[in-house]
């Protein structure tokens, strides 16, 4: 990149399009030079699924959507609870210590099958106050260890003891 010398500062302009503000060329009075083409994101910035404020840098995007970190990750991290390799290394983690803890959420979703036998899903979910998505995040390793399964009935979502 080369030196921008004894040009004037051109200030911020906003780009209500992309809602961020490029900054063509920012001056750094104590090494007395110019930075030019630097992009920086607008402090205003909210994300779009959660609603919390974004610092500059910090925004992600997925699907057209200016997302925080944690919904990012959230979007394209997909529960998958039919996975073959996470079966076989759940069966063989199994017999080691601290092989099958489960975190307090999944253990109350386990004492809650294991209590009524069966329990649909969005039901098993209100009870514990989690969405479905969560729900279904805390329901996969469960079945990767093979202590729960769903079925379906009816067209609605069982969740049963293995």
């Amino acid at each position: 990149m080369g030196r921008c010398l004894n040009r004037p500062n051109i200030l911020p302009r906003a780009d209500s399009k992309e809602k961020k503000t490029l900054l063509y060329e920012e001056t750094n009075l104590e090494l007395g030079m110019l930075i030019c083409g630097r992009e920086k994101i607008m402090a205003d910035q909210t994300c779009a699924k959660c609603n919390t404020a974004l610092e500059p840098g910090e925004a992600r995007e997925h699907a057209g959507q200016e997302l925080c970190e944690d919904c990012f990750l959230d979007a394209v991290s997909i529960t998958k609870t039919c996975d073959p390799w996470a079966v076989h290394t759940a069966k063989s983690l199994k017999d080691l210590p601290g092989g099958e803890m489960l975190t307090p959420m999944q253990q109350k979703l386990f004492d809650l099958v294991k209590e009524r036998g069966e329990v649909p899903m969005l039901e098993a979910a209100a009870q514990l106050g989690l969405t479905e998505d969560k729900l279904r995040q805390e329901f996969a390793p469960l079945r990767h260890m093979e202590k729960l399964r769903a079925c379906k009935k009816d067209d609605v979502i069982h969740l049963t003891l293995f």
